[in-house]
């Protein structure tokens, strides 16, 4: 039993991945900001890096051309001289790189070796940059990073006044609806809670916008949240009631051999009354012998 116990302290996860998702809402704006990077002139300097790394990035399309340039970007969006590469400059050039150079297209090794050849020549550059990134960007990930920008594309569109016909406003939400489906199983047995969490978020900004919308598209006018499973929980539950129902069983024991006994005890003292009665007696009438005998 106390195995158990300790097995599922073992499952609780990092809580790492909360650093991949959070970011989606500063993409476009990361977006414009390296599609200007690449029409920048750059330094020799940077591009001399960037050749010392081309030869593990051949048939990468425009790597050396935009390698500078995405150097100079991410060193210049540093606040101070001393600071590192913010995480979200790190998520941003990922999904930069997608959607710039492999959109649609299933090419995610392609991608994975585009982007850690920029991190490589950066490193060449100055210093080792977006660790965490590098390892736990997967293709599973990338796809929930697109479905959340899409979502989050598609409520902006509801939000916004740009978009002022309420049937184009309807299909926007559709297409909400149905990324938000593609995941009800998933995120109901909690497989990836910070994920879900992004999910929610969007899903409750969701809620509030649609309900002043009349839609005819079958479009749900409310979706659910994403419930918080707690598994470790419910593997604690079975083993808190096991160990109430062993130490419950034993106490009751307990309990009813104590009523036993005090029950013996009780019927013993009233067995031996009359019989102390009948001594009593059997003294008095002594007593009353020796009075008449003198």
């Amino acid at each position: 039993m106390i195995f158990l116990i300790s097995h599922t302290i073992n499952m609780s996860s990092s809580g790492e991945n909360d650093r991949i998702y959070i970011y989606v809402d500063l993409f476009d704006k990361k977006k414009k900001y390296y599609d200007t990077c690449i029409g920048n002139t750059y330094e020799n300097i940077s591009k001399a890096y960037c050749i010392n790394d081309e030869l593990n990035n051949i048939g990468i399309q425009d790597f050396v051309e935009t390698c500078p340039m995405i150097i100079d970007c991410l060193y210049e969006q540093r606040e101070t001289a001393t600071e590192k590469v913010k995480d979200e400059d790190c998520i941003s050039l990922f999904y930069w790189t997608y959607d710039k150079y492999y959109k649609d297209k299933k090419e995610y090794d392609n991608i994975k070796k585009h982007y850690h050849g920029f991190l490589q020549a950066y490193n060449n550059y100055t210093v080792s940059i977006c660790h965490y990134f590098k390892e736990n960007l997967t293709e599973d990930v990338l796809k929930k990073l697109r479905d959340i920008y899409d979502m989050n594309t598609e409520l902006n569109k509801i939000k916004t006044n740009n978009v002022s016909n309420i049937s184009d406003k309807c299909v926007c939400a559709k297409k909400f609806a149905e990324v938000h489906k593609k995941y009800e199983n998933m995120c109901k047995s909690n497989d990836d809670k910070h994920f879900c969490t992004e999910l929610n978020k969007l899903t409750t900004e969701y809620n509030l916008q649609i309900k002043n919308i009349t839609c005819e598209n079958n479009t749900p006018s409310y979706l659910s949240l994403f419930q918080r499973y707690n598994k470790k929980a419910h593997i604690y539950v079975p083993i808190v009631v096991a160990l109430f129902t062993i130490w419950g069983s034993f106490l009751r024991n307990i309990i009813i051999r104590k009523r036993n006994i005090s029950n013996n005890l009780y019927k013993e003292s009233n067995m031996l009354q009359p019989s102390q009665k009948f001594s009593s007696n059997s003294r008095n009438k002594n007593y009353n012998i020796l009075y008449n005998s003198d």
